[in-house]
């Protein structure tokens, strides 16, 4: 009796430590899979999340990363042979958009530059730029702009360019560049950090601190706090972090509305809108 009782209690123990065990060997290949997507190694990554799911298949913080993944990897294949500019644009800036995210960077990089080469916009100029700029590769952001025609360039390019001359110590330039642009009637979130970015690195902590506010009024609440943390541990706002008008700017509050349901900017084409308009 007492023989069968302690081979029952050491099953158990074995179970438990084969769970634990599975679990852990699910994590570490989930890690691997994150430092594989680091490096841009996509297929080795999409090959660590599918183990992990297989080695834990309750887990769905696994199984979304490898089904996205599998998106993104299928996306980059479809890439490579679209012909349609349009379709080409949609599905680059959809890439760009996830190797930002996850910060791989090398393949933002390598997909900018084919972007620019192809399709030769403002846009996909200023991708380029930023791309560098997030790299901390700054003469050649600089370099890049510089090289532009005039139809090439749009604010969004000169602002990167006045941070890259601020960040190269070349703050004359800088201050001259940042001078032609024109953010009082600005709405744009996204251009709205970015010169927050650059009047932090000009000095001008005032209007740094004021585009940054407008910025967050701008965000949309579900975005908010991601935006405000990546302010936080910008470089560009190093020397602001400490002033008063820096921490008031991290408090603002949204003004965009979002739908209760999803989080998304509005009902749109949401086939439960007519009902749960109701609710709100």
């Amino acid at each position: 009796m007492r023989r069968t009782a302690l081979l029952i209690l050491a099953m158990a123990v074995m179970v438990s430590v084969a769970s634990v065990a599975t679990a852990a060997t699910g994590e570490a290949l989930f890690k691997k899979g994150n430092t594989l997507l680091e490096e841009g190694d996509l297929e080795g990554a999409y090959k660590a999340y599918v183990e992990a799911v297989q080695n834990d298949e309750e887990n769905e913080a696994y199984r979304q990363q490898a089904t996205m993944l599998r998106q993104v990897i299928r996306m980059r294949k479809q890439l490579a042979r679209e012909t349609d500019n349009e379709l080409y644009s949609h599905f680059a800036l959809a890439l760009r958009s996830f190797y930002h995210e996850h910060e791989v960077f090398g393949e933002a990089l390598a997909l900018d530059k084919a972007a620019f080469k192809r399709l030769s916009t403002p846009e996909s100029a200023a991708n380029l730029a930023e791309t560098h700029l997030l790299m901390n590769e700054n003469k050649a952001a600089i370099a890049l702009i510089d090289g532009l025609s005039d139809s090439h360039r749009s604010m969004r390019s000169q602002v990167y360019l006045a941070t890259a001359l601020a960040r190269t110590d070349q703050m004359e330039r800088a201050k001259s560049v940042a001078a032609a642009l024109d953010f009082s009637e600005e709405e744009d979130a996204g251009l709205l950090f970015d010169g927050a970015c650059m009047f932090a690195r000009l000095g001008n902590t005032e209007k740094a601190c004021a585009a940054l506010t407008k910025c967050f009024k701008q965000t949309p609440p579900s975005l908010l706090d991601g935006g405000k943390k990546y302010a936080m541990q910008c470089a560009d706002f190093a020397s602001i972090k400490d002033d008063a008008r820096f921490k008031g700017a991290l408090g603002t509050k949204s003004t965009i509305k979002e739908s209760k349901c999803s989080g998304g900017s509005g009902c749109g084409n949401c086939p439960s809108r007519s009902s749960c308009s109701k609710k709100k």
